[in-house]
Order: structure tokens, then C-alpha cells, then sequence
């Protein structure tokens, strides 16, 4: 007649050099951590894809940013030969765009200031 023992896990496992080599455990507790193992799979791919994605949109807003210096730097160049033919006649100074650049400037001022321009 056999006895039946209860040994207690988890039990690891050794070889003759005492490295492990397995683990015992119920099969309760290995559900358990292959669906942990399961849910951090799933978490990692979802990271990577928005990272993927944080990457995109980082260089899609650097490309932005040196389209943005470009098309500054072309209208600061317009800007100066409007400047050298019209002079003060044009009726924007270079002081006049830059506080309109910090501080903004509304449609009916726009307006207002066309109308002066074409009066001159």
C-alpha cells in the first residue's frame, strides 16, 4: 500500500550542481501566472505601438517647426523688400508686426489697417 504525502509548493527544483532547474507548483498558481504573463505580452505590444505612434507625431510637429521657420523666415525676406520699395508707406512697421506677433491681432484691426494703407 502506497501513502500518499503532500509536498509543499512551490518546490524548486535542483540539479547535482545545485543550479536550479525546475519549479513544482499547483496548477492553480501556473494559471495564474501564465495570465499575468498573457496581460504583460499584451501590455508591452500596446506600449510599443504608442510609442511607435509618440515617435510619429514627434517628428511629424519637428518637420512643422522647420516648415514653420522656413515660411518665417520667407515672409521676413518679403517683408523687407516691401519695406525697401514702399518705405513707410506700406503702413505696417517692423515693430508694428512684431507686437502683433506677441500679442495677436484681430480681423477688424487688420481691416482698419488696409483701409488706412489704401487711403494713403
Amino acid at each position: 500500500m502506497t501513502e500518499q504525502t503532500s509536498l509543499p509548493l512551490p518546490m524548486e527544483l535542483h540539479n547535482s550542481s545545485g543550479q536550479p532547474v525546475a519549479v513544482l507548483m499547483d496548477k492553480r498558481s501556473a494559471e495564474e501566472l501564465k495570465a499575468e504573463r498573457d496581460r504583460l505580452q499584451e501590455e508591452a505590444a500596446r506600449l510599443r505601438s504608442e510609442n511607435f505612434e509618440l515617435k510619429r507625431a514627434l517628428d511629424e510637429a519637428r518637420e512643422g517647426l522647420k516648415d514653420m521657420a522656413t515660411i518665417t523666415a520667407e515672409r521676413d525676406r518679403y517683408l523687407e523688400i516691401l519695406f525697401g520699395v514702399f518705405g513707410e508707406d506700406f503702413g505696417f512697421t517692423p515693430e508694428a508686426i512684431q507686437d502683433m506677433e506677441k500679442n495677436g491681432v484681430s480681423l477688424q484691426q487688420i481691416i482698419e489697417e488696409l483701409e488706412q494703407t489704401s487711403r494713403r
